[in-house]
């Protein structure tokens, strides 16, 4: 049997396996604290969105960066290479 066949036959145990951990853990929280669970269940994933959105503007910020610094790193090869010549 092939790693991607082995991969495949556990995919629908895993998925299911994980499914009923949700499940779980979302009743108990609603059954400990239900006030506690509800706002959980709001702002943890407002904090995800907010983070997503951070997330995608540093890697565009760290991006740029990344480019000016290989245009300067570029320029000063060639310049070093000119008063070598």
């Amino acid at each position: 049997m092939t790693n991607l066949q082995s991969a495949l036959q556990f995919v629908p145990l895993y998925a299911i396996r994980d499914s009923l951990t949700v499940l779980v853990v979302l009743v108990v929280m609603i059954a400990t604290n239900a006030k506690f669970a509800a706002v959980a269940l709001i702002a943890i994933p407002m904090a995800g969105g907010v983070l997503g959105v951070l997330g995608r503007k540093l890697r565009s910020a760290g991006r740029r960066g990344n480019e000016v610094m290989g245009r300067s790193t570029t320029a000063s090869r060639k310049a070093c290479r000119a008063c070598s010549s």
